[in-house]
């Protein structure tokens, strides 16, 4: 589990469009950290004119000055620290290792097993929840999602990065998967991307359309991953998604569309399947 450059990349040039302005907690789940070199970190500050804390800056400076400066397991704490500028920091696993870079910073460590109910394991809410590469992990991964559901604040943000090619979880969640979780708990799709990771080291990010991998040379991939970024829109508790229409329940079914061609890709929903549902439920989405 961790955070690499493209994580870097497309921070920050969401910062830039004043994504995260406002927020000043985030929730890790697992126990994430950033691994690469302080080289590299400094070349993202200094392309985005980020302006660090004296803490930040000490830190930095001072483990660039160690003579076996190669790479370094910084935590995901300071690195939203440094890049984001948030103020309150947590991060929720079965076990914790030393992370480097975060003495300064007071880090909630919460102890607990997601296969468990989660209530009441902490009483904060958080702006940012997130689950790079640590979900598919639990067997139990509906719990998972319930619990990021229930430790978001309204208006907060859901990030989710997962491998879909290449795994190494219990499981390998699909693109309806997420597409379904946003419609049913009436999440904004504020980005959504697949990230195309080559044997050479580089990659690419394009919409979510599961046709580009029909379209690959799986020779020249390392794995592909899906990123989600959702916006909590209200405090409702958490609903299980369907795949399919339940006439009893009257469940409706979305299909999705690009809100914009261009990037950060986004997407909205259009109710379908008209004709079995009933009349009170069309006008209150048309109110909506």
């Amino acid at each position: 589990m961790g955070i690499g450059n493209e994580n870097l990349n497309l921070i920050l040039e969401l910062k830039s469009r004043r994504l995260f302005e406002n927020y000043e907690s985030v929730l890790d789940f697992g126990d994430q950290s950033y691994f690469n070199s302080t080289n590299v970190l400094k070349k993202f500050i200094n392309k985005y004119k980020i302006n660090l804390s004296e803490k930040d800056r000490e830190t930095i400076e001072s483990l660039e000055a160690k003579t076996d400066n190669k790479n370094i397991l910084s935590s995901s704490s300071f690195l939203w620290s440094v890049l984001l500028s948030l103020k309150k920091f947590a991060r929720l696993d079965m076990h914790f290792s030393p992370r480097l870079n975060e003495d300064h910073l007071s880090v909630e460590k919460i102890i607990h097993d997601l296969n468990n109910d989660f209530e009441k394991i902490t009483s904060n809410k958080f702006d940012i929840v997130t689950d790079f590469g640590n979900n598919e992990h639990v067997f139990n991964v509906d719990k998972t999602f319930k619990a990021m559901h229930f430790f978001c604040k309204k208006n907060g943000l859901i990030w989710i990065q997962q491998n879909i090619y290449k795994t190494n979880g219990f499981y390998n969640l699909t693109e309806d998967f997420f597409e379904n979780l946003a419609a049913y708990n009436n999440y904004e799709i504020i980005f959504s991307s697949l990230v195309f990771h080559f044997i050479d080291g580089k990659y690419i990010s394009t919409d979510v359309n599961m046709d580009l991998i029909n379209k690959i040379n799986f020779n020249l991939i390392r794995d592909i991953e899906i990123i989600y970024i959702f916006k909590k829109t209200n405090d409702d508790d958490f609903k299980i998604p369907y795949q399919k229409i339940n006439l009893e329940k009257q469940t409706p079914v979305f299909s999705t569309n690009l809100l914009k061609k261009d990037y950060p890709f986004e997407r909205h929903y259009v109710l379908q399947n008209f004709d079995v549902l009933k009349t009170s439920f069309l006008l209150k989405e048309i109110f909506k």
